[in-house]
């Protein structure tokens, strides 16, 4: 004998396929994220690669390539914020290369003309 009545609950149904968004407009996600003539990855690395070989051959000392590191970040990444905002941006970079010893410790090992800790 067959016994019948509502049968259990069944699976998920399947997702429904994606709306064409290839007509939308507006900037793409890999757009927004980045601000116009932001520096490349990769090109960021040879800007430090070029200033630790100018370290070496003693064209800067160690610190002023400190600080052309964090001018550049606070130029590239602080553009759209006011001055006050860019001053505390530098401020606290400065800090966390002051109170970071590990930071200390390859600052002071690039101008001795040590590893330059810049990946080749």
């Amino acid at each position: 004998m067959k016994i019948g009545g509502p049968k259990g609950p069944t699976g998920p149904k399947p997702p429904k396929p994606p709306a064409d968004t290839s007509a939308a407009g507006g900037a793409r996600f890999a757009d927004v994220l980045s601000p116009q003539g932001a520096t490349p990855p990769n090109a960021a690395g040879t800007v430090l690669a070029e200033l630790a070989a100018r370290v070496q051959s003693g064209d800067l000392t160690a610190n002023e390539a400190a600080q052309r590191v964090i001018d550049a970040v606070v130029e590239h990444r602080g553009g759209a914020l006011s001055a006050v905002a860019r001053d505390a941006l530098r401020t606290s970079l400065q800090r966390l290369l002051d109170d970071d010893p590990t930071l200390m410790a390859k600052l002071q090992r690039l101008g001795d003309g040590g590893d330059d800790g810049v990946a080749k």
